[in-house]
C-alpha cells in the first residue's frame, strides 16, 4: 500500500511522492537572496506560527519565513508547540508578533491563513497575498485528544502546502538561474 500511495502522490505532484531528504532539497545560489515569506493570521498563535516553523524545517535555512497576526495572542498555543515537537520541530521560543512590524517590508510571497486577515488586508505592498483558508485549531472543542487531532490535521495540511510552495519556489529559482546562465 505504501508503494501505491507514493506512486499516486507522485502522479499528483513530484513533491508529494516521497519524503524530501536533506541531500535532495533545493539549495539557493548565493547570487540570489533567499526568498522571503510572510504568513499572516489573526492571533499568530497557531496556524501562522506552525507555517513559519515548517518552512524553516523543510527549507533547511534556504528560505526566510516570518509570521504575524492582526491581533496577536499573548503566547503561542501549547498544542501548536507540542504538535510540531512531535515532528522534531522546535518552536518553544516562538512568540506572537504584530503584522505592523512587517509593514513596508518586501516579501516574495505573503500568505494569509484565515479569512479575517484576508478581508482586512486584501493587498500587501504591490501584490495580492496568496490565501490558504484554514480553520483556527485553537477554537477546537472536545477532549485533549480530539483537539490534538485538529492540530495534527492542520500540521499535515500545512506540510503538504508548504512542500508544494517550496517545490514551486525551487522551480522558479532554477528557471532564474538558467536564464542568467543563458544570458551570460
Amino acid at each position: 500500500m505504501h508503494t501505491f500511495y507514493l506512486e499516486a502522490a507522485s502522479s499528483l505532484h513530484p513533491s508529494l511522492g516521497e519524503e524530501i531528504t536533506p541531500g535532495s532539497r533545493a539549495h539557493w545560489s548565493i547570487a540570489l537572496p533567499a526568498p522571503r515569506l510572510l504568513f499572516l493570521c489573526t492571533s499568530n498563535s497557531a496556524r501562522s506560527q506552525m507555517a513559519e516553523a515548517l518552512v524553516h524545517h523543510l527549507g533547511q535555512g534556504q528560505v526566510q519565513a516570518v509570521s504575524a497576526g492582526s491581533h496577536p495572542a499573548q503566547a503561542v498555543h501549547p498544542l501548536a508547540i507540542r504538535t510540531l515537537a512531535r515532528r522534531g520541530i522546535q518552536m518553544s521560543l516562538s512568540v506572537p508578533k504584530s503584522l505592523e512590524l512587517f509593514v513596508g517590508q518586501s516579501f516574495d510571497r505573503v500568505i494569509t491563513l484565515c479569512d479575517r486577515v484576508r478581508e482586512r488586508f486584501p493587498t500587501w505592498g504591490d501584490s495580492s497575498p496568496t490565501h490558504w483558508s484554514l480553520p483556527d485549531p485553537s477554537t477546537a472543542e472536545g477532549s485533549e485528544a480530539e483537539r490534538q487531532q485538529v492540530f495534527d490535521q492542520l500540521a499535515l495540511q500545512l506540510d503538504v502546502r508548504i512542500r508544494l510552495l517550496l517545490a514551486e519556489r525551487s522551480q522558479e529559482h532554477q528557471e532564474t538561474v538558467s536564464g542568467q546562465q543563458t544570458a551570460s
